[in-house]
């Protein structure tokens, strides 16, 4: 199980002061959690009422510290430091308990001396696409691929989890299916679109193994309310294809051999201005497969050599050119279809819709004698389920 965050004695607001209870002994910088809406400050308009979860805010607004602020100092995030986005400028301390953020970008501070926050302010004119992005280049800044605390993650719930690591100067080290409820947290408290999980079925063959190695890949979708669509922000692979969602590009790779073609095929891609490298077992797993990662710990945080960009040449292949399931319980807004689980096979590759099935267990013996008649919808090449969102 992963460790906890170390944690500090302060509590923080975003949008009003709040005071810390005499006796209180509740997580430390304390994340907004007693708030419904707040009154912010804005030199840029009158005061307005705003709801904020997390310590994602808008430029010109505050964050507020119920202990007196003595010294505020800019720390680094984890990869991608050198981007013009981190730390643009220093916050204006207004008062002894009040920080305010006059320009957009990325914040590491470290309060105190001792007690480091993670802040990311948004531009006031961003629309939902714009916002998406800087939310997915600030998660994928901060995150490292392995599994060391997705246990600790499920045991304590998302939310809680995210309260800790903004009061860390740590990244989270999860995989891809709790790094799609984080980015949907964070999207949810952020500009409440609806976010859909796609599992994608993935299965290759590698060189000197019998066995077919079958994987499935979780990533999230967000409906941009500006673009009208769903569009894919694999945090793990460090990519976001403009602006297309998982069956756009099961579509486009079912026509591809090789990773020349699937880029030219894609077309733009936004990837973060940083290269961050994967982990030593991780890097066996997905050049090497199985029989290279064997005797190594999956939940190791040593980092290899090799950039997640290079990772993802191999994977996408596998992983984005098969078929894509959705389930009702990972669906953050309406669910397209009214059934639970929606199987859209895209697939030509009988041991690859095989392993989909048998990694998921929707097998039709499975769905007759544990699901108690569980419907699975089918759905083959062509249906735009983009029409169905009610």
């Amino acid at each position: 199980m992963g460790e906890a965050f170390p944690l500090s004695p302060i509590s923080l607001s975003f949008g009003r002061l709040t005071q810390l209870r005499s006796g209180d002994t509740r997580s430390p910088l304390r994340i907004g959690g007693e708030i419904d809406s707040a009154t912010t400050k804005s030199n840029e308009g009158p005061m307005f009422s705003v709801r904020h979860r997390y310590p994602i805010v808008y430029s010109g607004e505050s964050i507020f510290c119920s202990s007196k602020i003595l010294s505020v100092e800019l720390m680094r995030p984890f990869f991608g430091a050198m981007r013009d986005e981190v730390n643009p400028a220093m916050p204006e301390q207004l008062t002894t308990h009040e920080l305010r953020f006059a320009k957009a970008g990325e914040y590491y501070l470290r309060i105190n001396g001792i007690f480091p926050l993670k802040v990311l302010v948004l531009g006031r004119g961003n629309v939902p696409s714009e916002c998406a992005l800087k939310i997915f280049d600030f998660l994928s800044a901060n995150v490292v691929v392995c599994e060391r605390d997705d246990e600790h993650v499920l045991a304590i719930g998302t939310p809680a989890y995210l309260d800790d690591w903004f009061r860390s100067d740590k990244p989270a080290y999860l995989l891809c299916g709790q790094i799609a409820y984080l980015f949907n947290e964070l999207i949810q408290a952020t500009i409440g679109a609806h976010v859909r999980v796609a599992n994608l079925a993935g299965a290759r063959r590698f060189p000197g193994d019998r066995k077919i190695d079958t994987a499935i890949h979780a990533v999230p979708e967000v409906f941009l309310e500006d673009l009208g669509r769903y569009v894919v922000f694999d945090i793990n692979h460090q990519f976001v294809p403009l602006w297309k969602d998982s069956i756009d590009l099961i579509k486009i790779l079912q026509h591809c051999s090789n990773w020349r073609d699937a880029q030219i095929a894609i077309g733009p891609v936004h990837h973060p201005q940083f290269q961050r490298p994967v982990t030593d077992y991780w890097a066996a797993m997905f050049v090497g497969g199985p029989q290279a990662a064997r005797g190594m710990s999956s939940d190791s945080i040593k980092l290899s050599s090799i950039p997640t960009t290079a990772i993802y040449q191999h994977l996408i292949m596998t992983c984005y050119s098969n078929g894509v399931i959705y389930q009702r319980s990972q669906v953050f807004g309406s669910f397209p279809l009214p059934v639970e689980i929606l199987w859209i096979d895209l697939s030509a590759n009988r041991s690859s819709r095989a392993a989909a099935f048998k990694l998921l267990r929707f097998d039709r013996e499975t769905i007759t004698n544990e699901a108690k008649g569980l419907e699975i919808l089918k759905v083959v090449d062509g249906y735009d389920i983009q029409e169905k969102r009610s």
